[in-house]
């Protein structure tokens, strides 16, 4: 039922922004409790996110109801105080890239049309500009850590597609040309001094060249 489903994402989404909110990173409010309920909405949304249609297109056209779009979904993704729960939205992320959910009415794949109603050259571009940022001197490695996972995920559903769809246009290069500076710089940051940074660009690397 779908007035079942929007509100069972409803609810999902705005605990997950409530808690999100008072769980910052250095936060007092950065309870283990407060953490584990971050993590739960994250891991519940992306299983939504996958197995729903209506969900997704919750998502991707949202109503004035809807609390999170694309965008947003995105930027929580790389913002959040939780890894688990940053990995898990880059997942929920993928699931809508990769479903066959912006057909035409004909059943044909647009692939400009559906970069530009997911924000994928955006999104790679700002994940592109967070991972250089592992070679400052005062970096986040929480952001870093979220752009590695979900720049990852743009390259895979990009590179899938591509393959499926073959198309040559302007804006297909251009997330070309960011999907390769990320890769690099995964390449590079396997070997940075965080532990962290370096086991996201390995699990970044793994994303991006799986089926």
């Amino acid at each position: 039922d779908e007035r079942l489903i929007a509100k069972l994402q409803l609810s999902i989404c705005e605990t997950l922004l409530d808690v999100s909110e008072y769980t910052g990173s250095g936060s007092s409010n950065n309870t283990p409790e407060k953490i584990e309920l971050l993590d739960e909405c994250a891991i519940c949304l992306s299983s939504l996110l996958q197995t729903s249609k209506f969900a997704r297109q919750f998502i991707i056209s949202p109503s004035s109801s809807s609390p999170l779009n694309i965008s947003e979904l995105a930027s929580a993704s790389m913002n959040l105080s939780s890894s688990k729960a940053r990995r898990y939205l880059a997942k929920a992320c993928l699931s809508i890239f990769e479903h066959d959910d912006e057909n035409d009415d004909d059943g044909a794949f647009d692939i400009s049309k559906w970069i530009q109603s997911n924000f994928i050259n955006d999104i790679l571009k700002n994940c592109t500009i967070a991972m250089k940022e592992m070679t400052s001197v005062s970096f986040a490695p929480a952001k870093i850590h979220g752009a590695a996972y979900l720049g990852a995920s743009c390259v895979r559903a990009l590179r899938l597609r591509t393959i499926r769809d073959n198309d040559s246009s302007e804006l297909v290069a251009s997330c070309y040309t960011e999907s390769t500076e990320l890769i690099t710089l995964f390449g590079r940051g396997i070997l940075h001094t965080d532990e962290v940074i370096g086991q996201a660009c390995a699990g970044g690397l793994r994303i991006a060249f799986s089926y």
